[in-house]
């Protein structure tokens, strides 16, 4: 090309780009894409959680789900959990103990407890008792936890229940007994003579008859000598009372296979009593009204009382039972002794007024 002269053919050429193919005129356009192949239905699909994610909607956990047609089933997180965006529901308690099974347990040992007092305490605690019983059987039909404590509550009703039955026929059995042994109380017969029907007083021996003659050992009594003895409480007679000859029981004491005495015989002081009251006396009932006896020694020492077996011809005073106004029995209080210190000893009779009554100057 030269100046003021226009570029000739080959210089345009020259000085010009190429140009594409597809550019080259108006009507051209771009070449098409190549063919794509079409989705396999067996291609690997896409994580659970990313597939999720992908998608933006929410799974359910613990079903099993597809992500995409074909794609074999998958599951989230384990079963039990909250799916996402759902509120958080804990489920029932695991562990722990319910209130019923806990109130059971506790009246159950309330009431073992209160079991022990007598009267009021028993009727309390068979209203626990059954309480506990009730509630422990709700707390199990329920399965509500605390099935342990439910069962020994049950446990301790059920010993409970036994340990006051057996409390309450002690009670009954020392009430029975108790009142039949109390002195005062009667067995078929009049009452003893007291001073007031309604409540048993203890009577209180004692002799108008005590002088100068058997209140010490220096001035003794003889055998065959009689006193009377009253009951001081309301001054009234209850008994005539006499120390008959005392006898050398050692041979009748063999005879029925008694042991052979140990400090050489065997001495009975046959007593006799007459009831001088206008009641019946039972002894196994009132035996306050048995007037206690003993046998003094010239040593100070007391002689070892016995019993022969014999009773029905050397009765003792235990075996007397019933005097009837008026009638006289006679007892028998054998003694082990020495046969010389018969005539040297006392029999002493101890009254409740204080009194000592001597016998003595005995022979056999």
């Amino acid at each position: 090309m030269t100046d003021g002269t226009r570029p000739n053919e080959n210089e345009r050429t020259a000085a010009s780009p190429p140009v594409p193919p597809y550019a080259a005129g108006p009507q051209s356009a771009p070449p098409p894409p190549p063919p794509q192949a079409a989705p396999s239905p067996y291609a690997a699909p896409l994580p659970p959680y990313a597939a999720q994610a992908a998608s933006g909607a929410p799974g359910a956990y613990g079903a099993p789900r597809q992500d995409y047609p074909g794609a074999p089933p998958t599951w989230g997180p384990p079963t039990g959990g909250p799916a996402p965006g759902a509120p958080w529901n804990p489920g029932p308690p695991q562990g722990g103990s319910s209130v019923l099974a806990v109130l059971a347990l506790v009246a159950s040992i309330l009431g073992a407890l209160i079991s022990f007092i007598p009267f009021f305490g028993s009727v309390l605690a068979w209203a626990l008792f059954a309480t506990a019983i009730v509630l422990a059987i709700i707390a199990l039909v329920k399965k509500t936890p605390g099935k342990g404590m439910s069962i020994a509550a049950l446990i301790i009703t059920g010993a409970g229940f036994l340990l006051s039955i057996v409390w309450a026929v002690i009670l009954f059995a020392f009430g029975v007994f108790g009142s039949a042994l109390s002195p005062g109380s009667s067995s078929g017969s009049e009452s003893s003579p007291a001073p007031d029907d309604e409540y048993y007083s203890y009577p209180m021996l004692g002799t108008p008859d005590f002088g100068a003659d058997g209140n010490t050992v220096s001035a003794p009594l003889v055998p065959g000598s009689t006193i009377t003895i009253t009951d001081d409480n309301v001054s009234e007679d209850v008994w005539q009372l006499t120390v008959l000859p005392f006898e050398d029981l050692t041979a009748a004491a063999a005879a029925t296979g008694d042991i052979e005495p140990a400090f050489g015989a065997y001495v009975g002081v046959p007593v006799q009593l007459t009831n001088v009251t206008d009641e019946t006396i039972d002894l196994t009932v009132d035996y306050a009204y048995l007037p206690y006896t003993r046998f003094l020694t010239a040593d100070g020492g007391e002689a070892e009382l016995t019993f022969l077996s014999d009773i029905e011809s050397y009765p003792s005073a235990w075996d007397v039972e019933v005097i009837e106004p008026g009638e006289t029995v006679t007892f028998y209080e054998v003694f082990d002794l020495a046969p010389d210190a018969v005539a040297s000893g006392y029999y002493v009779l101890d009254l409740d007024s204080g009194q000592t009554v001597f016998w003595g100057a005995a022979t056999l």
